[in-house]
């Protein structure tokens, strides 16, 4: 994910071989697709009807455009934690160097292990609601 795009992996089964030799396999490219932010009713057409997850990184401001698009459409949305994903990334056969097609496998991964199976919190950033907090002067509340 960055400002502009956003790689997704649309799996109906999760691969039944390691990821680190998935991603080099011809089914992987049926699976793999980019989308910028201009392309996000696109991206909702693909998915269609099929009930959907999506595993997002919180990594930066604009991870809140593709939440909130992708929320507005009835997807749940989850925000993976950062030093979890180079934990797994790592782990997995890649490197620390950011990959954004094998991060997007990777985020799959984390649903199935660390959600589906067997739910452990500290992958998951829980989501906080902002409120503007009011502050209080000379009995006006500004």
């Amino acid at each position: 994910m960055s400002a502009h795009r956003v790689d997704v992996v649309c799996l109906e089964k999760f691969p039944t071989i390691a990821l680190r030799d998935f991603i080099f396999h011809l089914n992987f490219k049926q699976v793999h697709a980019v989308y910028g932010t201009n392309e996000i009713q696109k991206l909702i057409d693909h998915i269609g009807e099929s009930v959907a997850v999506a595993i997002l990184e919180g990594t930066g401001t604009y991870s809140y455009f593709w939440k909130d698009q992708l929320q507005k459409k009835g997807i749940f949305v989850l925000t993976a934690d950062l030093g979890m994903v180079k934990a797994t990334r790592r782990s997995l056969g890649g490197t620390d160097n950011k990959d954004d097609e094998f991060d997007a496998l990777v985020m799959c991964e984390l649903y199935r292990r660390h959600y589906l199976e067997i739910y452990d919190r500290r992958f998951w950033v829980k989501e906080v609601k902002y409120q503007t907090p009011t502050a209080k002067r000379y009995g006006l509340v500004f």
